[in-house]
């Protein structure tokens, strides 16, 4: 009986070790889970994701207007628009407005350590997700366009559809124009 014990107690020891950003309430990013294909055109999938001991879905943010930016810790581009991002999620932050990075594209055995160390370096004021194949398909298939360049960003109106997407990075003024025209 006892060494059932210890040997439960070393599994969950080795549990919250592989799976940290799942677990700690304090985590630089949280790891997509669940994809579901939207049901229609333009719709927009859902997806799940561990945030504080809660599962947080991207459906919950219906009436708020959202900003899905899809990105790589190694593309130039994306690293450029970062700072504009973060002033635009600071500059909306009392609004219905939600920002959520999601990296994609990464090599699968660094993908946890580059990402922490490219985090650790920033103080990023918008949600970070790990993302993977599934929710990539998901918005290439609700925006028809596979999405195979980044920075790609989708703007989510408040009433759950795709409004806008396009590729490349922009600057501030371009993502605050986009949005408030949503937020009307």
């Amino acid at each position: 009986m006892r060494k059932i014990i210890y040997l439960i107690i070393i599994l969950l020891f080795l549990t919250i070790e592989v799976y940290p950003n799942n677990i700690q309430e304090d985590s630089l990013f949280y790891t997509i889970t669940n994809v579901k294909l939207s049901d229609a055109e333009n719709k927009t999938p859902d997806f799940e994701w561990m945030q504080n001991n809660e599962v947080q879905t991207l459906s919950a943010l219906k009436g708020k207007v959202v900003l899905i930016n899809i990105w790589a810790t190694w593309c130039g581009p994306c690293v450029r628009e970062i700072p504009d991002l973060d002033a635009v999620s600071k500059e909306f932050s009392n609004s219905d407005f939600k920002m959520i990075g999601i990296d994609v594209f990464e090599d699968e055995e660094m993908w946890n350590t580059e990402l922490t160390n490219f985090l650790k370096k920033r103080n990023l004021s918008y949600t970070i997700l790990k993302g993977n194949p599934g929710v990539v398909d998901a918005f290439s298939k609700a925006i028809k366009k596979t999405i195979n360049a980044i920075p790609t960003t989708i703007i989510i109106d408040k009433d759950g559809n795709i409004a806008e997407f396009f590729t490349g990075s922009k600057e501030k003024t371009y993502f605050t124009e986009i949005i408030n025209k949503y937020l009307k």
